[in-house]
C-alpha cells in the first residue's frame, strides 16, 4: 500500500506542476484540427543528445544522471563528487547528425561547474540556380550552442542547477559572391531542481528549459517568434523488492507542441557493470488518436504521429581503468514508417 501511495503522489506532483500548461495544443472538434501549435527558432534544442536518455525514451528529468544532467536537468550534476567528461555522437537521418562534448568539475563548497558544446549538422546540400540547375559548391547549414552550468545541493537531498547558453544557427542560400547567409542567434537558460529521498530510490525532477530571447533572426520581424521553451516534471523510482530496476516517467509541455509522455526503464543486469534500457514516448495527440482508432476501428486518414520516434532500446557498460571510471552507452531509437533507426553513442569518463 505504501508503494502505491508513493507512485500516486509522484504522478500527482508532476500533474500539478504541468496543469497550467495543459490547455495548449488542444483539438478543435468543430473544425477537426489541432490549434495553437507552432514552430519556433532553434528546434535542435528539443532533441536528446546522450545515449542514456535516448535509450530511456527521453525520461531523464528525475534520473541520477551525473554529467548527463547537463542535457536533461542541470540540478543532477550537483551530486557529483569528482570531475567528469563526456562526448556523444547522435545521427538523426541520412547525413544529419549531432553531438556534444562536456566537462564538469566539483569545486569545494561552491558547487559543481560545467561547460558544454552542443551541435547539429544538417548535412551537405548542392545549391541550385533559379531554373534548378546545379551550381558548383556545397552548403553546410548547422546549429550550435555553447553553455555554462552551475549546480549545488542547497538543502538536504535537494539540488538546484542553472545552465546559460548562447545559440547560433546558420542556413545559406546561393554560392560564391552571390551567397546570401541566413542566420539567427540568441541566449537561453535552463533552470532545474532535483529532490532525492528513500536513499535515492525515489528522485523527483523539475525543469524549465530554453527560457531566453532572440538577438537576431532570419528576418527583421522577430517580435512574434521565440525559443522552444518547455516545462518538464518527472520522477524515477526503484522498487524495494526489485532493486535492480529503475523506472522513470516524465511529462513535458513545450510551448510549440503537444503534451508529451515519456516512459523509461533501466535494468541492472550485473553489478552496475551491464545495464539494459528501454523507453517509449508519445504525445497527447497520439493518445487521442489511439483511442479514436479503438472506437472507429482505424486511424484518421490525415493522422501522422506527432514526431518520428516510437520506442528505444539502450545498453550501458561501466568499468574502471586505474583512476578512471569509464561509462559507454549506446542506444537505438526506432522510427515511424520506413525511417531508419537512430543509433547513438556516448562515452563518459570520471576522474
Amino acid at each position: 500500500m505504501k508503494k502505491r501511495h508513493t507512485l500516486i503522489k509522484s504522478v500527482l506532483f508532476i500533474g500539478c506542476v504541468l496543469y497550467p500548461f495543459l490547455s495548449y495544443g488542444k483539438y478543435d472538434s468543430d473544425n477537426g484540427i489541432y490549434t495553437d501549435v507552432a514552430t519556433r527558432y532553434f528546434p535542435f534544442l528539443k532533441r536528446e543528445y546522450d545515449a542514456r536518455a535516448i535509450g530511456m525514451g527521453g525520461a531523464s528529468t528525475g534520473m541520477p544522471n551525473s554529467i548527463y544532467g547537463l542535457l536533461s536537468n542541470p540540478a543532477a550534476i550537483g551530486y557529483l563528487n569528482r570531475s567528469e567528461a563526456m562526448i556523444s555522437y547522435v545521427p538523426v537521418v541520412l547525413d544529419v547528425n549531432g553531438g556534444t562534448i562536456a566537462y564538469a568539475m566539483p569545486y569545494k563548497t561552491f558547487g559543481v561547474f560545467a561547460a558544454n558544446i552542443l551541435y547539429l549538422s544538417y548535412g551537405t546540400f548542392e545549391p541550385l540556380d533559379e531554373v534548378g540547375n546545379k551550381i558548383e559548391g556545397a552548403l553546410h547549414p548547422f546549429s550550435i550552442a555553447g553553455s555554462l552550468s552551475w549546480s549545488k545541493i542547497i538543502l538536504e537531498n535537494l539540488s538546484a542547477g542553472v545552465t546559460v547558453k548562447g545559440i547560433y544557427e546558420r542556413l545559406s542560400e546561393g554560392i560564391g559572391e552571390e551567397i546570401d547567409k541566413y542566420s539567427a542567434d540568441g541566449f537561453a537558460a535552463d533552470i532545474g531542481i532535483q529532490y532525492r529521498t528513500l536513499s535515492t530510490r525515489l528522485i523527483y525532477g523539475l525543469l524549465i528549459r530554453n527560457i531566453g530571447f532572440l538577438r537576431s533572426g532570419y528576418s527583421d520581424d522577430i517580435d512574434n517568434e521565440g525559443l522552444p521553451v518547455s516545462v518538464l516534471a518527472g520522477f524515477s523510482y526503484v522498487f524495494k523488492n526489485f532493486p535492480t530496476i529503475r523506472t522513470a516517467f516524465d511529462l513535458e509541455k513545450p510551448v510549440d507542441d503537444f503534451l508529451k509522455y515519456k516512459i523509461g526503464l533501466e535494468l541492472n543486469m550485473y553489478k552496475q557493470v551491464l545495464l539494459l534500457r528501454g523507453g517509449f514516448n508519445f504525445s497527447q495527440r497520439d493518445m487521442e488518436e489511439f483511442f479514436s482508432m479503438i472506437r472507429n476501428g482505424s486511424f484518421d486518414a490525415d493522422y501522422n504521429k506527432s514526431d518520428w520516434s516510437l520506442f528505444s532500446l539502450g545498453l550501458g557498460l561501466k568499468t574502471e581503468l586505474r583512476d578512471f571510471n569509464v561509462n559507454f552507452d549506446a542506444a537505438v531509437r526506432f522510427r515511424v514508417e520506413r525511417t531508419m533507426p537512430c543509433l547513438a553513442f556516448t562515452l563518459l569518463l570520471g576522474f
